[in-house]
């Protein structure tokens, strides 16, 4: 099961902190066994000097024994999530446009129409798409969704916008957090809806 919690020991919000390295939400990956319990938690670096291109990080997961209640996301109506990001998709794009900032109204838009493609295979790149089985449509259009609306990051990202007036920086703001949590969310409930085949 995947899950998140907030970063431990930052003082940005985990939507500002996502543009450094290490930043934004601890993901963690729960496996849950009739012996144990475990949270694989990844730690991402530099690969360094001579390293690939296209990878330039090294990432390692370290097992934690869970201890207590597990907390994970368990998968719910999918359909429920893709209305949740929907509504929260329309409301950034609404605010872009009427700021003239048309990348990120464009960028909003297309994650909107993920939502309802049928075209399975324009909805996710090589490398990030969900496996063949056990994924029903709903889930694929929800993580392509989530994918293509991701605008978080450093110089000419999302995050360094700024507006003179007080009402547009805290219903920006405000938009921030919500769209941070709903991608995550989503990311979240298609992953955990897998089905084992039958």
């Amino acid at each position: 099961m995947l899950g998140h919690t907030t970063q431990p020991k930052s003082d940005l919000p985990d939507h500002i902190s996502a543009a450094f390295v290490g930043g934004g939400s601890v993901s963690y990956i729960l496996s849950d066994s009739p012996k144990q319990s475990i949270y694989w938690l990844g730690q991402w670096q530099s690969a360094g000097e001579g390293c690939s291109a296209s990878r330039p990080w090294r990432v390692t997961y370290t097992g934690v024994a869970a201890k207590g209640e597990l907390t994970g996301c368990p998968s719910g109506d999918l359909e429920v999530w893709k209305g949740k990001l929907r509504g929260v998709l329309a409301e950034a794009g609404a605010f872009a446009e009427s700021h003239r900032l048309k990348g990120f109204a464009d960028c909003f838009l297309k994650a909107i129409e993920s939502l309802e493609s049928e075209d399975l295979s324009r909805l996710l790149k090589e490398g990030e798409e969900l496996p063949d089985t056990g994924y029903c449509v709903e889930a694929r259009q929800l993580l392509a969704a989530a994918q293509r609306s991701w605008v978080f990051g450093g110089m000419g990202s999302w995050n360094d916008l700024y507006f003179e007036s007080k009402p547009d920086m805290d219903k920006y703001e405000y938009l921030s957090r919500e769209l941070y949590s709903a991608i995550i969310s989503s990311i979240e409930q298609s992953v955990n809806s897998f089905e084992s085949p039958r």
